[in-house]
């Protein structure tokens, strides 16, 4: 797996990979050094989108979306405090 962190003043950006180089997954942070509260990107080897949630105080929260593999949206669920 390789794990790449690309950084801003506002957001920091944090991907890791298949072995086969496909991104699995992209965390969108508020600042490189908050590491518990951020957005979360799943994504299918084969390259589509898995799943979007937000986790805040390393919780989830909110509107929790996942996919099949086709884009089309397969559930949504909300959470509060890591409950969905």
């Amino acid at each position: 797996m390789v794990i790449v962190i690309i950084g801003c003043k506002q957001n920091t950006i944090i991907e890791s990979f298949y072995p086969d180089g496909e991104l699995k997954e992209k965390k969108i942070l508020n600042s490189k050094n908050d590491t518990l509260n951020y957005l979360s990107y799943h994504y299918y080897l084969e390259g589509g989108l898995s799943n979007v949630i937000k986790y805040v105080n390393g919780l989830r929260e909110g509107k929790y979306t996942t996919y099949f593999k086709n884009g089309n949206i397969n559930t949504n669920s909300t959470y509060k405090g890591g409950k969905a």
